[in-house]
């Protein structure tokens, strides 16, 4: 009785089998897609590497025509001088032009360069 039975239910489940096989597409096309996706990447962080150089080298332009620009107004390198005078007084703190030798506000003759 299932000997019978076996034989019409192997051959459902073949025809099922051919049934979805057709509509899938073969295993190699699979892993070529795959493998094809996968060569993209590297790409991708090659790309962003050179993003990254490119900013960080603008970055470093722009640091050094700051600072250029600053030497060239200021007459220091660091620009950071207070009023365009590159000395003050120690006793006051007052700002000096560098051809004074004592201090208008206070007298003082000792000074400091900024």
């Amino acid at each position: 009785m299932t000997e019978q039975d076996d034989h019409h239910l192997k051959q459902a489940f073949e025809a099922l089998r051919r049934e979805g096989s057709a509509g899938t597409p073969p295993f190699g096309t699979t892993v070529a897609a795959a493998r094809a996706r996968q060569t993209a990447a590297p790409r991708r962080r090659a790309l962003g590497l050179a993003a990254v150089v490119v900013v960080a080298v603008a970055a470093v332009v722009v640091v050094a025509i700051a600072a250029f620009v600053g030497f060239q107004r200021r007459g220091s390198w660091t620009g950071w001088t207070l009023g365009g005078s590159s000395m003050r007084c120690l006793k006051c703190g007052e700002p000096m032009k560098s051809t004074e030798r004592w201090c208008k506000a206070c007298g003082s003759a000792s000074w400091t360069r900024n």
